[in-house]
């Protein structure tokens, strides 16, 4: 996959270390990184390309892996760079907000079919927290988890919450017995936060019923690498778990990114195998690779989501892509849709 043709008038130079690699390609495609930097998806402070470039240079230098996924499927690198362009979230481990994970996954090559190093995306949970918090009525959102030994308690009728954190009690993986997301938010139209935070818990129970979804946990656990977020950070998951339910579930308001931003996270874990074959490495292959052409059009869960999705449309070709997903709407949903459907369209005329 190392052919893309360049279009700055040069090409990649793979003889320079990982992370020079990394910057060549964000040279490559800096025009479309910088298009997705300005989509108005999240409300909030914005983030230049310079800074996204030299996270990224940072994050490749301090892990061989990635450097190696970068070089055996540049798509998977650029289509990841532009999922953090979009959250505004600067990618790496030193922010804890948006990690570029590099996985084996299976894909038909022209060899035939193998083990293909990616990149895959993972939004930290302080990444979601960071993108909650952009919309102008939310004025906090934080996680906690609960240990075993803690008194905790919480009553849905009023919102009280009561969690005294004991410094004494273990805090190993094992001993966790919930976690909750927090979040404060502000009356429409007014700026005064409200004193009562709205609160979502989860017990462990439930905790690992989505932990068990988790395609990257699956394979970890299938293959015995125990190498998933959920197994070398299963705290911050537990956490991200908390805040995406409390997302996802409409407590609190939210820009419509977030939602299209979590169900492509979660596409992008799938190891799809003869359902996801490769395009072949030429400029139109490439090109279809890296604007999801070739795979088939999500299947959306709310209106809400196919928006999202529809808004963040790079061109007419990945707009009409998303067409085959909005087959099960009916109602007020198609008027929605079809609104900002024909809106994204003459944008992008």
């Amino acid at each position: 996959m190392s052919n893309i043709v360049p279009t700055k008038g040069f090409k990649v130079d793979f003889g320079k270390a990982d992370a020079v690699v990394a910057e060549q390609y964000c040279t490559l495609y800096e025009d479309r990184i910088k298009k997705a930097l300005a989509y108005e998806l999240i409300s909030g402070p914005s983030l230049a390309y310079e800074p996204l470039v030299a996270a990224v240079m940072e994050d490749v230098a301090n892990s061989q892996k990635l450097g190696q996924a970068i070089r055996e499927s540049p798509q998977s690198f650029i289509s990841c760079l532009m999922m953090a362009a979009q959250c505004k979230l600067l990618p790496g481990g030193k922010y804890d907000l948006f990690y570029m994970i590099p996985r084996r996954m299976s894909r038909k090559t022209a060899d035939g079919w193998s083990k293909v190093m990616e990149v895959t995306p993972l939004i930290g949970y302080k990444g979601l927290s960071h993108m909650a918090q952009q919309h102008p009525r939310v004025h906090s959102v934080e996680a906690f988890c609960v240990f075993k030994g803690e008194k905790f308690s919480f009553s849905p009728g009023t919102g009280v919450l009561v969690h005294d954190w004991d410094p004494d009690v273990s805090r190993e993986d094992d001993d966790l017995v919930a976690a909750y997301a927090k979040a404060i938010i502000c009356p429409p139209n007014d700026v005064t936060p409200n004193p009562t935070p709205i609160v979502w818990p989860l017990s462990v129970k439930q905790i690992h019923k989505s932990r068990d979804r988790s395609e990257a946990y699956k394979g970890a656990e299938k293959y015995g690498k125990k190498d998933s977020p959920w197994h070398t950070d299963y705290l911050a998951m537990c956490r991200k778990t908390a805040i995406r339910g409390m997302l996802t579930n409409g407590s609190i308001p939210r820009d419509m990114g977030i939602g299209g931003m979590i169900s492509q996270e979660d596409r992008s874990t799938v190891d799809r195998g003869e359902s996801a074959p490769l395009p072949k490495a030429d400029r139109t292959g490439s090109l279809r690779q890296s604007l999801g052409l070739d795979t088939p059009p999500p299947d959306f869960g709310t209106a809400e989501e196919a928006v999202a999705h529809i808004e963040a449309a790079a061109d007419i070709a990945a707009l009409e892509h998303l067409r085959g997903g909005f087959s099960s709407f009916k109602g007020i949903d198609t008027s929605t849709i079809s609104e900002a459907y024909n809106a994204r369209e003459e944008e992008l005329k």
